[in-house]
């Protein structure tokens, strides 16, 4: 008899889980967020159906109900007792921490219990990178990184009014002739930006604020997403077995998380991956990235954070599934150092030199304000792992 003609078409009726375990999905549709893994015979309440799917209710008495959809197939109805409530709760397999990320407990030793999974209990930062030579002076919460994550900044991201120059000489008093130097440096530098980043960045900054913001752009993040270094950065940061690039004799991701058997709650962020940076092709002979905006606009990632914000550990399949968002951030704005080195000096000055030097004068005699630009985009890997592997605790 199919299962649908066992199910009541009435509401609500109690079930449970049939298999080993069975995805709590946001919503009627497998493409959906993963809330929970219930586990086999897990006791539920079915509310209402959509097609294939059953949306149930579970409780547990120290956590607020968990709600979601549940599909038609892994569910059998079951029988209700007429036992006390108390005798009730204590007989029943109730949701127990593993649907927030800990490992399933059980009354007998999960060691023998083949539905154990992790899941995240909240989106968590897994990894960082910090440009080395960074000297942090300023600091900056992301409030869109779990925790608001705390960034620091040096010189470039400070900025000032009427400051004496450290060096080479003034290349004008007013911000309106500043402001057509500085956009020579478009000219020079991102003359092959067929989508037009590096110009709308320049306009950010040059159109005057009064406080520290992040600057992201479609273009940037696309350009951004498919440059070869980010690429290789992907990759090596994850370092699984089938990552088509790898970080030998590190520990990474894929590694840290073998290290506490799969549960990913218990991973402490790694740190000491090197940043990395829009520095192909020749400053010289601007091709590459010093043709295309990159090399203007951020050449050098001073931060890159890794935050998981998926995973879910399939034990029967062996093999895991986690979505990783990267999230990359640098300053535009200069310092002293860059002034120096690649500003004007008096003699036979380029168009970029010059340029770099209204920039200086625009950010620390005029009050621009420099932006953090932040780039961010999701990548979904599903890794197997060996068996043994996946009886690991």
């Amino acid at each position: 008899m199919p299962l649908e003609a066992q199910q009541p078409t009435t509401y609500p009726w109690p079930g449970k889980v049939i298999p080993w375990s069975a995805a709590l999905r946001h919503g009627p549709a497998k493409s959906t967020r993963t809330l929970a893994d219930l586990p086999h015979g897990e006791t539920v309440q079915i509310v209402s159906s959509s097609g294939g799917w059953l949306y149930v209710e579970c409780r547990h008495e120290s956590r607020m109900p968990l709600k979601g959809y549940v599909s038609r197939d892994l569910i059998k109805r079951v029988q209700p007792t007429h036992s006390s409530p108390a005798a009730s709760q204590s007989a029943k397999t109730v949701v127990t921490p593993q649907h927030f990320g800990s490992p399933v407990r059980q009354d007998y030793s999960p060691a023998h219990d083949p539905s154990v999974a992790f899941q995240l209990t909240q989106p968590k930062i897994i990894a960082i990178a910090t440009d080395t030579y960074l000297k942090p002076t300023h600091f900056i919460a992301d409030p869109k990184l779990p925790g608001k994550h705390v960034l620091g900044f040096g010189q470039d991201l400070s900025f000032a009014m009427g400051r004496a120059q450290p060096h080479g000489p003034s290349v004008g008093t007013i911000p309106a002739a500043l402001d057509g130097k500085m956009r020579r440096l478009l000219k020079e530098f991102a003359g092959n930006d067929t989508r037009g980043k590096a110009r709308r960045l320049f306009d950010a900054f040059l159109k005057p604020q009064r406080a520290l913001l992040f600057w992201s752009d479609t273009g940037l993040t696309t350009d951004a997403e498919a440059h070869p270094n980010i690429t290789t950065f992907v990759h090596r940061a994850l370092s699984a077995p089938n990552s088509p690039e790898r970080t030998a004799g590190q520990v990474r991701i894929h590694q840290a998380l073998e290290k506490v058997g799969w549960n990913i709650n218990a991973v402490t962020p790694i740190k000491g991956l090197g940043v990395p940076a829009f520095n192909e092709g020749s400053p010289a002979w601007h091709t590459g990235d010093f043709s295309n905006g990159l090399g203007v606009m951020i050449n050098g990632i001073q931060h890159a954070v890794v935050v998981a914000r998926e995973y879910r550990f399939d034990r029967p399949k062996s093999e895991y599934t986690i979505k990783l968002e990267y999230v990359f951030y640098d300053v535009f704005g200069l310092d002293d150092d860059d002034l120096q080195e690649y500003g004007a000096d008096g003699g036979f000055d380029s168009d970029a030199s010059q340029g770099i030097t209204a920039w200086w004068q625009l950010q620390f005699q005029h009050g621009y304000v420099p932006l953090i630009t932040r780039i961010a985009f999701e990548r979904e890997f599903t890794v197997p792992i060996p068996a043994a592997g996946a009886a690991h605790r």
